[in-house]
Protein backbone atom coordinates (compact mmCIF):
# COMPACT_ATOMS: atom_id res chain seq x y z
CA UNK A 1 0.00 0.00 0.00
CA UNK A 2 0.93 3.62 -0.88
CA UNK A 3 1.26 5.15 2.39
CA UNK A 4 0.29 9.03 3.53
CA UNK A 5 2.35 11.31 5.11
CA UNK A 6 1.81 13.62 8.21
CA UNK A 7 5.26 15.60 8.88
CA UNK A 8 6.49 18.16 11.06
CA UNK A 9 9.77 20.71 10.54
CA UNK A 10 11.51 22.01 13.54
CA UNK A 11 13.06 25.41 12.83
CA UNK A 12 16.20 26.58 14.48
CA UNK A 13 16.04 28.95 16.93
CA UNK A 14 17.74 31.90 15.58
CA UNK A 15 16.30 31.85 11.87
CA UNK A 16 15.11 35.27 11.27
CA UNK A 17 12.19 35.81 12.25
CA UNK A 18 11.64 32.93 15.13
CA UNK A 19 8.98 30.61 13.47
CA UNK A 20 6.88 27.84 15.29
CA UNK A 21 7.31 24.15 13.93
CA UNK A 22 5.86 24.06 10.86
CA UNK A 23 3.39 20.51 9.67
CA UNK A 24 1.92 19.25 7.34
CA UNK A 25 0.23 16.07 5.16
CA UNK A 26 -0.10 14.10 1.81
CA UNK A 27 1.90 11.71 -0.30
CA UNK A 28 5.21 13.84 -0.68
CA UNK A 29 6.32 16.78 1.43
CA UNK A 30 8.40 19.86 -0.09
CA UNK A 31 9.47 22.34 2.43
CA UNK A 32 12.22 25.61 0.82
CA UNK A 33 14.43 26.77 3.96
CA UNK A 34 15.09 30.56 3.71
CA UNK A 35 17.61 31.08 5.91
CA UNK A 36 20.86 28.91 6.55
CA UNK A 37 20.67 26.21 9.82
CA UNK A 38 19.84 22.48 10.50
CA UNK A 39 16.30 21.47 10.70
CA UNK A 40 14.82 18.27 11.71
CA UNK A 41 11.76 16.92 10.18
CA UNK A 42 10.03 13.92 11.13
CA UNK A 43 7.61 12.33 9.33
CA UNK A 44 5.13 9.80 10.31
CA UNK A 45 4.14 7.09 7.94
CA UNK A 46 0.23 6.18 8.12
CA UNK A 47 -0.57 3.12 5.90
CA UNK A 48 -3.89 1.98 4.93
CA UNK A 49 -5.89 1.31 7.92
CA UNK A 50 -7.98 -1.50 6.68
CA UNK A 51 -4.92 -3.81 5.94
CA UNK A 52 -2.66 -3.03 8.56
CA UNK A 53 -4.24 -0.19 11.28
CA UNK A 54 -0.46 1.09 12.34
CA UNK A 55 1.10 4.19 12.65
CA UNK A 56 5.07 4.42 13.05
CA UNK A 57 8.07 7.49 12.74
CA UNK A 58 10.27 7.45 10.07
CA UNK A 59 13.03 9.96 10.74
CA UNK A 60 14.20 12.43 11.95
CA UNK A 61 15.61 13.36 8.89
CA UNK A 62 18.31 16.50 9.21
CA UNK A 63 19.28 18.47 6.37
CA UNK A 64 21.02 21.82 5.53
CA UNK A 65 19.85 25.24 4.24
CA UNK A 66 22.02 27.17 2.06
CA UNK A 67 22.50 30.91 1.41
CA UNK A 68 24.13 31.78 -1.40
CA UNK A 69 24.62 35.90 -2.11
CA UNK A 70 26.28 37.76 -4.37
CA UNK A 71 29.23 39.73 -3.28
CA UNK A 72 30.24 42.20 -6.69
CA UNK A 73 30.70 42.04 -9.96
CA UNK A 74 32.87 43.62 -12.49
CA UNK A 75 32.61 43.82 -15.73
CA UNK A 76 35.56 43.12 -18.21
CA UNK A 77 37.19 42.63 -22.21
CA UNK A 78 38.93 44.49 -24.54
CA UNK A 79 35.79 46.34 -25.53
CA UNK A 80 34.74 47.69 -22.24
CA UNK A 81 35.19 51.37 -21.42
CA UNK A 82 35.52 52.47 -17.69
CA UNK A 83 33.29 55.49 -17.21
CA UNK A 84 34.53 58.70 -15.20
CA UNK A 85 33.12 60.53 -12.20
CA UNK A 86 31.79 63.86 -13.32
CA UNK A 87 33.51 65.39 -10.41
CA UNK A 88 37.11 65.17 -11.89
CA UNK A 89 38.11 62.58 -9.33
CA UNK A 90 38.45 59.91 -12.20
CA UNK A 91 37.26 57.02 -13.32
CA UNK A 92 35.28 55.16 -11.02
CA UNK A 93 36.59 52.17 -9.14
CA UNK A 94 35.89 48.38 -9.33
CA UNK A 95 33.79 45.91 -8.58
CA UNK A 96 30.19 47.59 -10.67
CA UNK A 97 28.00 46.18 -8.69
CA UNK A 98 28.65 45.99 -4.58
CA UNK A 99 26.20 45.86 -1.80
CA UNK A 100 27.88 48.15 0.54
CA UNK A 101 24.49 48.33 2.87
CA UNK A 102 24.59 47.85 6.84
CA UNK A 103 23.39 45.15 7.36
CA UNK A 104 23.33 43.88 3.27
CA UNK A 105 19.71 43.91 1.84
CA UNK A 106 21.08 42.24 -1.55
CA UNK A 107 20.71 45.01 -4.08
CA UNK A 108 23.11 47.71 -5.15
CA UNK A 109 20.31 50.48 -5.33
CA UNK A 110 21.40 52.10 -1.93
CA UNK A 111 23.23 55.32 -1.26
CA UNK A 112 26.58 54.34 -1.08
CA UNK A 113 25.82 50.83 -3.48
CA UNK A 114 28.53 50.44 -6.35
CA UNK A 115 25.83 50.67 -9.54
CA UNK A 116 28.37 51.67 -11.40
CA UNK A 117 27.76 52.22 -15.10
CA UNK A 118 29.89 51.01 -17.96
CA UNK A 119 30.17 51.33 -21.67
CA UNK A 120 30.43 49.13 -24.54
CA UNK A 121 30.17 50.13 -28.39
CA UNK A 122 27.62 48.46 -30.19
CA UNK A 123 28.10 44.42 -31.82
CA UNK A 124 30.79 43.75 -29.25
CA UNK A 125 30.76 41.41 -26.62
CA UNK A 126 30.36 41.69 -22.78
CA UNK A 127 32.52 39.81 -19.80
CA UNK A 128 32.07 39.77 -16.15
CA UNK A 129 33.42 38.19 -13.04
CA UNK A 130 31.43 37.24 -10.18
CA UNK A 131 31.81 36.02 -6.75
CA UNK A 132 29.27 35.16 -4.72
CA UNK A 133 29.40 33.75 -0.56
CA UNK A 134 28.03 30.50 0.23
CA UNK A 135 25.78 30.31 3.65
CA UNK A 136 27.04 28.52 5.47
CA UNK A 137 31.10 27.58 4.31
CA UNK A 138 30.07 24.15 4.19
CA UNK A 139 27.23 24.40 2.87
CA UNK A 140 28.54 24.03 -0.80
CA UNK A 141 31.63 22.06 -1.67
CA UNK A 142 32.53 20.36 -5.34
CA UNK A 143 32.21 21.52 -9.13
CA UNK A 144 29.37 23.85 -9.70
CA UNK A 145 27.54 25.81 -12.73
CA UNK A 146 27.08 28.96 -12.86
CA UNK A 147 25.06 30.57 -14.77
CA UNK A 148 23.59 34.27 -15.40
CA UNK A 149 20.69 35.15 -17.60
CA UNK A 150 20.62 39.21 -18.74
CA UNK A 151 17.41 40.56 -20.26
CA UNK A 152 17.12 43.85 -21.70
CA UNK A 153 17.14 45.06 -25.07
CA UNK A 154 17.44 42.16 -27.69
CA UNK A 155 17.84 38.39 -27.32
CA UNK A 156 19.10 37.57 -23.39
CA UNK A 157 22.46 37.34 -22.81
CA UNK A 158 23.77 34.13 -21.27
CA UNK A 159 27.50 33.74 -18.45
CA UNK A 160 28.04 30.38 -17.68
CA UNK A 161 30.93 28.88 -16.38
CA UNK A 162 32.09 25.17 -14.34
CA UNK A 163 33.90 26.09 -11.40
CA UNK A 164 34.84 24.75 -7.76
CA UNK A 165 33.80 25.87 -4.79
CA UNK A 166 36.76 27.86 -2.72
CA UNK A 167 35.92 27.33 0.78
CA UNK A 168 32.49 30.07 1.07
CA UNK A 169 33.01 31.39 -2.10
CA UNK A 170 31.82 31.10 -5.47
CA UNK A 171 33.93 32.97 -8.24
CA UNK A 172 33.82 32.86 -12.15
CA UNK A 173 36.00 35.11 -14.19
CA UNK A 174 36.34 37.11 -17.48
CA UNK A 175 33.46 34.79 -18.50
CA UNK A 176 32.25 35.85 -22.12
CA UNK A 177 28.56 36.52 -22.86
CA UNK A 178 27.01 34.15 -25.00
CA UNK A 179 25.84 36.90 -28.20
CA UNK A 180 26.94 39.93 -28.92
CA UNK A 181 25.38 43.27 -27.95
CA UNK A 182 22.74 44.70 -30.08
CA UNK A 183 23.97 46.45 -33.30
CA UNK A 184 22.49 50.14 -32.04
CA UNK A 185 23.04 52.34 -29.44
CA UNK A 186 21.26 51.84 -26.40
CA UNK A 187 21.61 52.52 -22.71
CA UNK A 188 19.99 49.83 -20.41
CA UNK A 189 18.90 51.05 -17.47
CA UNK A 190 19.05 48.27 -15.68
CA UNK A 191 20.61 44.81 -17.54
CA UNK A 192 18.99 42.55 -14.94
CA UNK A 193 20.82 39.62 -14.58
CA UNK A 194 19.18 36.14 -12.80
CA UNK A 195 21.71 34.07 -11.21
CA UNK A 196 21.30 30.44 -10.48
CA UNK A 197 23.89 27.72 -9.15
CA UNK A 198 23.87 24.19 -9.71
CA UNK A 199 26.29 21.06 -8.42
CA UNK A 200 28.44 19.53 -11.02
CA UNK A 201 26.85 16.32 -9.77
CA UNK A 202 23.95 15.09 -7.64
CA UNK A 203 20.60 16.66 -6.22
CA UNK A 204 19.41 20.42 -7.59
CA UNK A 205 20.75 22.59 -5.17
CA UNK A 206 17.44 24.25 -3.86
CA UNK A 207 18.15 28.04 -3.56
CA UNK A 208 17.45 31.09 -4.48
CA UNK A 209 19.79 33.69 -5.65
CA UNK A 210 19.15 37.59 -5.71
CA UNK A 211 19.21 39.30 -9.22
CA UNK A 212 21.62 42.00 -9.74
CA UNK A 213 20.94 44.85 -11.84
CA UNK A 214 23.75 47.08 -13.95
CA UNK A 215 24.14 50.26 -15.72
CA UNK A 216 25.26 49.57 -19.63
CA UNK A 217 25.64 51.96 -22.46
CA UNK A 218 25.95 50.94 -25.39
CA UNK A 219 27.77 53.42 -27.61
CA UNK A 220 27.50 54.15 -32.09
CA UNK A 221 31.17 52.95 -32.11
CA UNK A 222 34.50 53.03 -30.14
CA UNK A 223 34.81 56.50 -28.35
CA UNK A 224 37.79 58.78 -28.77
CA UNK A 225 40.77 58.37 -26.46
CA UNK A 226 39.87 60.60 -22.99
CA UNK A 227 37.96 60.28 -20.28
CA UNK A 228 34.12 58.91 -20.78
CA UNK A 229 32.56 61.41 -17.92
CA UNK A 230 28.82 59.60 -16.86
CA UNK A 231 26.94 62.53 -17.91
CA UNK A 232 28.98 62.61 -21.84
CA UNK A 233 28.10 59.08 -22.26
CA UNK A 234 24.62 59.43 -20.63
CA UNK A 235 23.31 62.23 -22.38
CA UNK A 236 24.42 60.04 -26.17
CA UNK A 237 23.42 56.80 -25.73
CA UNK A 238 20.34 58.11 -23.81
CA UNK A 239 19.35 60.73 -26.49
CA UNK A 240 20.25 58.33 -29.57
CA UNK A 241 19.17 55.17 -28.13
CA UNK A 242 17.89 52.97 -31.41
CA UNK A 243 20.06 54.33 -34.04
CA UNK A 244 22.81 52.65 -35.67
CA UNK A 245 24.16 55.96 -38.15
CA UNK A 246 26.21 58.78 -37.64
CA UNK A 247 23.69 61.57 -38.87
CA UNK A 248 20.96 60.06 -36.78
CA UNK A 249 22.83 59.81 -34.07
CA UNK A 250 24.14 63.32 -34.30
CA UNK A 251 20.91 64.65 -34.95
CA UNK A 252 19.50 63.09 -32.50
CA UNK A 253 21.95 64.45 -29.49
CA UNK A 254 21.57 67.79 -31.05
CA UNK A 255 18.02 68.03 -30.73
CA UNK A 256 18.77 67.70 -26.49
CA UNK A 257 20.48 70.83 -27.19
CA UNK A 258 17.89 72.86 -28.71
CA UNK A 259 15.09 72.81 -26.16
CA UNK A 260 17.60 74.47 -23.49
CA UNK A 261 17.10 71.93 -20.99
CA UNK A 262 20.20 69.52 -20.24
CA UNK A 263 20.57 67.68 -17.39
CA UNK A 264 23.09 65.60 -15.80
CA UNK A 265 22.97 61.85 -15.40
CA UNK A 266 20.15 60.97 -12.95
CA UNK A 267 22.46 59.59 -10.27
CA UNK A 268 25.93 58.63 -10.08
CA UNK A 269 28.10 55.39 -9.41
CA UNK A 270 27.18 55.44 -5.76
CA UNK A 271 23.07 55.75 -6.42
CA UNK A 272 23.49 59.88 -5.35
CA UNK A 273 20.46 61.73 -7.20
CA UNK A 274 21.42 64.12 -9.23
CA UNK A 275 19.61 65.48 -12.37
CA UNK A 276 20.74 68.92 -12.38
CA UNK A 277 19.98 70.79 -15.33
CA UNK A 278 22.81 73.01 -16.47
CA UNK A 279 23.00 76.33 -17.34
CA UNK A 280 24.79 79.27 -19.16
CA UNK A 281 26.82 82.17 -17.76
CA UNK A 282 23.94 81.92 -14.73
CA UNK A 283 25.11 83.61 -12.34
CA UNK A 284 27.62 84.79 -14.66
CA UNK A 285 30.51 85.12 -11.66
CA UNK A 286 30.26 81.12 -11.36
CA UNK A 287 30.42 80.04 -14.54
CA UNK A 288 32.97 77.44 -15.55
CA UNK A 289 35.26 77.82 -18.64
CA UNK A 290 35.82 74.17 -19.13
CA UNK A 291 33.23 70.88 -19.03
CA UNK A 292 35.17 69.38 -16.49
CA UNK A 293 33.78 72.37 -14.26
CA UNK A 294 30.50 72.54 -15.63
CA UNK A 295 30.10 68.93 -15.00
CA UNK A 296 31.20 69.84 -11.40
CA UNK A 297 29.30 72.88 -11.00
CA UNK A 298 26.76 73.07 -13.18
CA UNK A 299 27.16 76.34 -14.96
CA UNK A 300 29.75 76.97 -17.32
CA UNK A 301 30.63 79.58 -20.45
CA UNK A 302 30.68 79.05 -24.61
CA UNK A 303 33.48 76.97 -24.20
CA UNK A 304 32.54 74.96 -21.83
CA UNK A 305 28.99 74.31 -23.59
CA UNK A 306 30.91 73.82 -27.01
CA UNK A 307 33.57 71.51 -25.18
CA UNK A 308 30.26 69.33 -23.71
CA UNK A 309 28.69 68.79 -27.59
CA UNK A 310 32.26 67.91 -28.94
CA UNK A 311 32.56 65.38 -25.97
CA UNK A 312 29.07 63.71 -26.27
CA UNK A 313 29.88 63.10 -30.34
CA UNK A 314 33.34 61.59 -29.63
CA UNK A 315 31.83 59.14 -27.18
CA UNK A 316 29.84 58.29 -29.71
CA UNK A 317 32.94 57.67 -31.61
CA UNK A 318 31.90 60.81 -33.83
CA UNK A 319 35.27 62.06 -34.29
CA UNK A 320 34.60 64.86 -37.17
CA UNK A 321 33.12 67.92 -34.66
CA UNK A 322 35.36 70.27 -34.03
CA UNK A 323 35.19 73.61 -32.08
CA UNK A 324 36.12 77.03 -33.47
CA UNK A 325 36.54 80.29 -32.11
CA UNK A 326 34.38 83.46 -33.80
CA UNK A 327 35.29 86.94 -32.98
CA UNK A 328 35.05 90.36 -34.82
CA UNK A 329 36.94 91.49 -37.25
CA UNK A 330 37.52 95.21 -35.77
CA UNK A 331 39.70 96.00 -33.32
CA UNK A 332 40.23 98.79 -31.42
CA UNK A 333 41.92 102.13 -32.63
CA UNK A 334 45.30 102.13 -32.24
CA UNK A 335 45.29 105.07 -29.91
CA UNK A 336 43.06 102.56 -27.71
CA UNK A 337 45.50 100.43 -28.02
CA UNK A 338 44.30 97.83 -30.74
CA UNK A 339 43.03 95.65 -28.64
CA UNK A 340 39.85 93.52 -30.25
CA UNK A 341 36.27 94.63 -30.43
CA UNK A 342 33.56 92.82 -29.32
CA UNK A 343 30.29 91.35 -30.15
CA UNK A 344 26.27 92.59 -29.39
CA UNK A 345 24.46 89.72 -29.32
CA UNK A 346 21.14 89.45 -29.50
CA UNK A 347 19.18 91.32 -28.87
CA UNK A 348 20.33 95.30 -29.30
CA UNK A 349 18.07 98.32 -29.87
CA UNK A 350 20.02 101.57 -32.15
CA UNK A 351 18.75 104.44 -31.72
CA UNK A 352 18.38 106.16 -35.32
CA UNK A 353 20.35 107.96 -36.35
CA UNK A 354 23.84 107.28 -34.44
CA UNK A 355 26.25 110.67 -33.71
CA UNK A 356 29.07 108.62 -33.70
CA UNK A 357 32.14 110.62 -35.82
CA UNK A 358 32.67 110.12 -39.25
CA UNK A 359 36.54 108.89 -38.28
CA UNK A 360 35.25 106.34 -36.31
CA UNK A 361 33.65 104.46 -39.51
CA UNK A 362 32.07 101.92 -40.37
CA UNK A 363 30.94 102.58 -36.95
CA UNK A 364 27.90 104.73 -36.60
CA UNK A 365 26.48 104.59 -32.54
CA UNK A 366 27.67 106.00 -29.11
CA UNK A 367 27.70 103.87 -26.53
CA UNK A 368 24.60 105.53 -24.71
CA UNK A 369 22.95 105.58 -28.23
CA UNK A 370 22.11 101.50 -27.99
CA UNK A 371 20.15 99.69 -25.65
CA UNK A 372 20.73 95.64 -23.94
CA UNK A 373 17.14 94.07 -24.63
CA UNK A 374 16.32 90.89 -22.84
CA UNK A 375 18.43 88.37 -24.77
CA UNK A 376 17.68 85.22 -26.77
CA UNK A 377 17.61 82.40 -24.60
CA UNK A 378 20.08 80.21 -23.67
CA UNK A 379 20.80 76.96 -21.64
CA UNK A 380 18.67 77.48 -18.77
CA UNK A 381 19.19 81.28 -18.69
CA UNK A 382 16.34 83.49 -20.63
CA UNK A 383 18.38 86.96 -20.73
CA UNK A 384 21.99 85.86 -20.87
CA UNK A 385 25.02 88.59 -21.13
CA UNK A 386 24.59 90.94 -23.83
CA UNK A 387 28.39 91.05 -24.84
CA UNK A 388 31.37 89.65 -25.63
CA UNK A 389 34.84 89.71 -26.83
CA UNK A 390 34.53 86.12 -28.74
CA UNK A 391 32.22 82.78 -28.77
CA UNK A 392 32.49 79.30 -29.35
CA UNK A 393 30.65 77.17 -31.36
CA UNK A 394 30.45 73.64 -33.77
CA UNK A 395 31.50 73.00 -36.74
CA UNK A 396 30.32 69.46 -38.02
CA UNK A 397 30.30 68.32 -41.18
CA UNK A 398 29.88 71.77 -43.30
CA UNK A 399 27.75 73.06 -40.25
CA UNK A 400 27.54 75.38 -37.75
CA UNK A 401 25.97 74.33 -34.15
CA UNK A 402 25.90 76.72 -30.99
CA UNK A 403 25.00 74.72 -28.14
CA UNK A 404 24.73 77.25 -25.66
CA UNK A 405 21.97 78.71 -27.30
CA UNK A 406 20.82 75.84 -29.00
CA UNK A 407 20.42 77.19 -31.86
CA UNK A 408 20.99 75.26 -35.20
CA UNK A 409 22.73 73.67 -37.13
CA UNK A 410 23.28 76.92 -39.65
CA UNK A 411 24.47 75.75 -43.09
CA UNK A 412 27.02 78.95 -42.97
CA UNK A 413 29.01 81.33 -41.47
CA UNK A 414 26.72 84.41 -42.48
CA UNK A 415 23.49 82.49 -41.50
CA UNK A 416 25.26 81.91 -37.84
CA UNK A 417 26.34 85.36 -37.62
CA UNK A 418 22.47 86.74 -39.09
CA UNK A 419 21.10 84.49 -36.93
CA UNK A 420 23.11 85.44 -33.51
CA UNK A 421 24.70 88.96 -33.68
CA UNK A 422 23.03 92.16 -33.59
CA UNK A 423 26.26 94.54 -33.39
CA UNK A 424 29.44 94.98 -32.84
CA UNK A 425 31.65 97.63 -30.74
CA UNK A 426 34.99 98.90 -30.41
CA UNK A 427 37.50 101.59 -28.82
CA UNK A 428 37.45 104.59 -31.34
CA UNK A 429 39.77 107.57 -31.09
CA UNK A 430 39.32 109.24 -26.98
CA UNK A 431 35.79 109.30 -26.86
CA UNK A 432 34.20 108.29 -23.64
CA UNK A 433 32.99 104.76 -24.13
CA UNK A 434 32.99 103.17 -27.11
CA UNK A 435 31.32 102.99 -30.55
CA UNK A 436 28.75 100.31 -32.28
CA UNK A 437 27.24 99.44 -35.26
CA UNK A 438 24.38 96.90 -36.25
CA UNK A 439 25.30 93.71 -37.88
CA UNK A 440 25.66 93.91 -41.70
CA UNK A 441 23.17 90.83 -43.18
CA UNK A 442 25.14 90.97 -46.32
CA UNK A 443 28.30 91.08 -44.66
CA UNK A 444 30.86 88.45 -42.81
CA UNK A 445 32.12 90.59 -40.11
CA UNK A 446 33.16 87.19 -37.62
CA UNK A 447 36.47 85.55 -37.81
CA UNK A 448 35.72 81.92 -37.36
CA UNK A 449 39.61 80.36 -36.16
CA UNK A 450 40.53 77.03 -34.32
CA UNK A 451 41.40 77.54 -31.16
Amino acid sequence: MTPTYTWELTIPPDYPPPLPPLSGSGSTASVVAKAPGTYSCTLMAEANRECEPSEHTIGPETGKAVRIRVDSITFSGTDMRAVSRDDGSGVYPTPHWKDNSSPLDDDNDDVGDHNIPVAYPRNTRMYLSATFVVEPADGLTGAVIVTGEATGAGLPYRFEDTVSVSGATVTISNVAADRLLVNEIHYYDPLTIHWSITPGAGDPLNCSIPDTTHRVYVTLAAPDPGSLYETVVHLGCRSAAGYASESETMAAIWSDFTDRVVQRKPKDGLNTQDNVQMKYWNPPGTASQTMEGMLATGNGTCVAWSQLFQAILHAQGIGSAGIVEVTPIYTDDPTQGGGRGGMLVKNWSFLQPGTAPPSCSPFTHLETETTDNPGAPAQDNSDPPGAFLNHFIIRCDGQWYDPSYGNGPFASDLAWENASIDGYRKLCASLPGDVRKQNDATLVEMQFLSP
